[in-house]
């Protein structure tokens, strides 16, 4: 399925992440990578099988890369951030689907 790129801001930082969205009210999705330290990203195998499951039953995804990974501000903390993180990628996921709807 097609991905576009978007950027999310988090507190003082920006996050970088991939947008896909096949059009109607399509349920969503947030797919979160597993742990940076050990090779997670949001392009990492386990993150890519996900997502092909979830297109291939219809829905639109997000998937983006916590702080420190990839082109993603910040560096890791060893994990209090995520949680606050994750809230807020559902918030700009729900604000984002409308513009993608439109983008495409």
């Amino acid at each position: 399925m097609k991905e576009a790129e978007v950027k999310f801001r988090s507190g003082e930082l920006t996050l970088e992440g991939l947008l896909a969205n096949p059009g109607g009210d399509a349920p969503a999705a947030v797919v979160c990578h597993p742990h940076p330290m050990y090779g997670g990203s949001m392009n990492n195998n386990v993150v890519e099988a996900i997502l092909a499951a979830l297109w291939q039953v219809g829905y639109a995804t997000l998937r983006f890369n916590f702080r420190g990974v990839g082109l993603s501000e910040g560096e890791h903390d060893g994990g209090p951030g995520r949680s606050m993180m994750r809230s807020r990628r559902r918030g700009s996921f729900r604000r984002n689907r409308e513009y993608a709807r439109t983008a495409w």
